[in-house]
């Protein structure tokens, strides 16, 4: 008996147990269908928000096409005689109908207000008396402008050049206080008729949106151009790393060149395999790399946030191209380059101590018989460095002489002194192999070993080098052996002189003996 209800309460137990994993099975069941109905439900929403963002990017893009077609259709049609326009043009040339035209030409753009929101404002410009004239009325019902809005229009529209048929030219970008202006403007004799909006605006029905944490809405069009460019390239930016905190204000300040160019940093890359990427940047060419711009946004140890410089943005900075590189170089002198051997440096990464940066002029550099390295403290986009001249100069004067550069990454770069007893084929194969198997392919620089001539202060292809000084070389040979034939074939001919002279003497005296 005792054994038997032994055996009914393990029964008891195992059956409790059971119960247990059953129960815990469902919850975990449960919990596993939650998550997917979840994921579902996200995924969906954010479906959704891609579809709106491509309706409202569409319509925008379909709006900002209407606009500039009506502002050029109706400027360019000057040789119609019919053109209602111009002929309120002509009332124009006499003051007293001054308001009448305004007065008509305000009733015919009503419509604007309808077709397009009362955020986009038409207006009429006079190069004659320098006037403005708002067309189309504003959301306070009024048809006035801020006077300096008002002022940096003007100034804008007389830099523009007189096109009065680029419909897809982009609009004009321009700056106004703590705003951003969309701009554009048909000119013919001395006449405009433009549109601006304020892209803060346009945008704000964006602004509030979030996908969470890691999520960002993308605006584009259907060419998947980014809406940031279609506004003129503002944010052709390209966020590297997770790093919250860049909002509009970002964006205002970056119309501003002085408030960015101490944040200005040179990024490198292989000319030949970024030629795509490379024509819409503003950028310069250093032997095989071309230098791009970039400002920084936000630096930290995990990263940069960062936005390139294009071409068009340079051209709203009113920046040259030259003006742009010094100034990069000179912010990117300001992030504490460094030169330390290549074995100090692995003891620093190992044991975590600073390495010792031989620009501070430190003599303890082991003769100059190793290899370097060459970056920023950072340790990021450090490979620009190799453009300052004077840096260049002065890791000569540490090495001893002339010297090979190794592009490892677009971070950093390897320094090897010319009288290291390394053949440069030997160079050029570490990197190709470093490249395909350590570099990730976003941080690759490039395959071409340099070489920095110290005294031409001169970086070139490495390999071209080699082969254009054996070109130099079997040329001085040639030439050389050329005089050598020349000195032979003169000592030839002054003994053949020589031997004829002797033969006459000869025979003269022959001739005397005979006589």
């Amino acid at each position: 008996m005792r054994i038997s209800k032994q055996r009914k309460k393990t029964t008891l137990a195992q059956q409790g147990r059971y119960l247990l994993i059953c129960m815990l099975s469902m919850m975990l069941f449960f919990l596993a269908g939650s998550m997917i109905i979840l994921n579902r439900t996200q995924r969906q929403v954010y479906e959704q928000l891609e579809e709106i963002s491509k309706l409202y990017t569409d319509e925008l893009d379909n709006r900002f096409f209407r606009i500039s077609r009506n502002l050029f259709s109706t400027v360019m049609d000057s040789s119609n005689p019919d053109s209602a326009f111009w002929k309120y043009m002509d009332l124009m040339e006499k003051d007293q109908y001054e308001e009448y035209v305004i007065t008509q030409l305000r009733r015919n753009y009503v419509s604007a207000a309808w077709d397009f929101g009362t955020d986009y404002n038409v207006f009429l410009y006079t190069q004659k008396d320098d006037s403005l004239y708002q067309l189309s009325i504003s959301s306070d019902g009024l048809y006035t402008v801020d006077p300096y809005l008002q002022e940096a229009l003007k100034r804008r529209i007389k830099s523009l050049s007189q096109q009065a048929y680029a419909v897809k030219k982009k609009w004009t970008v321009m700056c106004q206080g703590d705003d951003i202006y969309m701009l554009k403007v048909a000119q013919s004799q001395g006449v405009g008729l433009g549109c601006y909006v304020n892209l803060k605006t346009i945008l704000e029905p964006f602004s509030e949106l979030s996908l969470g944490k890691s999520g960002y809405v993308s605006l584009v069009d259907q060419n998947g151009k980014n809406i940031d460019e279609i506004v003129g390239d503002i944010a052709d930016m390209r966020i590297e790393y997770d790093t919250p905190g860049i909002g509009p204000e970002v964006t205002q300040k970056l119309m501003n060149y002085d408030a960015v160019k101490e944040s200005l940093q040179i990024r490198l890359c292989d000319t030949q395999e970024n030629q795509e990427r490379l024509a819409n940047l503003a950028h310069t060419e250093h032997s095989d790399f071309s230098a791009t711009y970039h400002v920084n946004l936000q630096e930290t140890e995990e990263g940069t946030a960062s936005m390139a410089v294009t071409q068009d943005l340079l051209e709203t900075w009113g920046v040259s191209l030259d003006q742009l590189h010094q100034d990069a170089l000179a912010a990117d002198m300001n992030r504490n380059p460094m030169f330390c051997e290549m074995g100090n440096m692995m003891e620093s990464m190992m044991f975590g101590a600073e390495p010792k940066n031989l620009l501070d002029g430190n003599p303890d550099h082991g003769g100059g018989m190793g290899m370097y390295c060459l970056s920023n403290s950072a340790k990021i986009d450090g490979a620009g460095l190799i453009l300052q001249e004077n840096i260049m100069q002065q890791i000569g004067e540490i090495v001893g002489g002339d010297f090979y550069i190794l592009p490892s990454s677009c971070h950093e770069v390897i320094v090897v002194p010319e009288t290291v007893d390394i053949e440069l084929k030997e160079l050029s194969a570490m990197v190709q192999q470093i490249n395909r198997t350590e570099v990730s392919r976003e941080d690759r620089l490039s395959d071409h070993v340099q070489h920095y001539d110290r005294k031409e202060a001169v970086m070139e292809n490495a390999e071209k080098r080699a082969s254009r000084l054996e070109k130099e070389k079997a040329e001085t040979k040639a030439a050389k052996k050329s005089i050598h034939e020349r000195l032979g074939e003169k000592k030839q001919q002054s003994a053949a002189k020589k031997a004829e002279k002797a033969v006459e003497k000869a025979v003269k005296k022959d001739k005397g003996q005979e006589l």
